[in-house]
């Protein structure tokens, strides 16, 4: 009788798959009784070899049954550990969020003070208050969701150039985001020429209390945060926010 195939259920990669060997020592048993693991099936057959002294006879599935072993280690370890990130991130957003960490919508531009240098020309806080609406967005050199969304930022500055303000802070996330000459050079290549804050000692993000990049601080010409955003993704969202506040300029006060 040809031996069917064994049924022993185990994970790849999060799906259940079956043991291939054709060597199993199952044909005798049902479709039902299939289902169960090699492991179970020829551990009993083992109890009985050593109850009656006799040698153990191999099990023809015992290399898949190491093998098979082996990847549902690996695969519950790396299950684990994606886990383990999830309940840490989930941690670290509430810690951040009951820290206040976040300005307040409503809240005043804080001063643009702090910076190493100032690229494309330097601003005040009391060159953007008071006239227009401003976007002030956080970048790096080293971000590539910032290069990315950078030609819609332009895009925002170019069509609202006579209605909206827009400044630039380049915040480092590491020690190698602090060249100067890397900062320039990167800035040109996308076109960013509105007023760049470089902010190497994190003096107007720790004022904003930012910890991310690409970020985006939308204030009204009072100088009052409207809305605020963090990421690569949503800048149909930041578009539509700017539309708001630039709507309440033709509002008769």
């Amino acid at each position: 009788m040809t031996p069917r195939k064994c049924y022993r259920i185990f994970f790849v990669r999060g799906q259940i798959r079956g043991c291939k060997s054709k060597s199993c020592g199952m044909n005798e048993l049902s479709e039902t009784q299939q289902v169960r693991s090699c492991k179970e099936a020829h551990g009993r057959a083992r109890g009985k070899h050593s109850a009656s002294g006799q040698a153990r006879t191999a099990c023809p599935c015992d290399d898949y049954s190491k093998k098979h072993s082996l990847v549902e280690r690996k695969a519950t370890a790396k299950f684990n550990t994606v886990i383990s990130k999830m309940i840490d991130l989930t941690f670290r957003v509430r810690s951040f969020l009951k820290r206040g960490y976040v300005m307040k919508l409503r809240e005043p531009m804080p001063e643009l003070t702090g910076a190493v240098e100032w690229l494309n020309g330097e601003v005040t806080r009391e060159d953007l208050v008071g006239d227009k609406p401003t976007l002030i967005h956080f970048w790096s050199v080293s971000c590539y969701l910032c290069k990315e969304a950078m030609p819609q930022v332009n895009q925002f500055r170019d069509q609202y150039k006579d209605k909206l303000n827009v400044v630039a802070v380049h915040m480092p996330r590491s020690e190698e985001d602090l060249n100067l000459e890397q900062i320039k050079q990167v800035a040109a290549e996308h076109g960013i020429n509105q007023p760049i804050f470089v902010d190497s000692e994190h003096k107007l993000t720790e004022a904003f209390e930012n910890q991310y990049v690409p970020a985006y601080y939308v204030f009204d010409r009072e100088g009052k945060l409207r809305h605020f955003q963090a990421g690569g993704s949503g800048m149909k969202m930041l578009e539509k926010r700017v539309n708001r506040v630039l709507d309440e300029l033709e509002k008769p006060e």
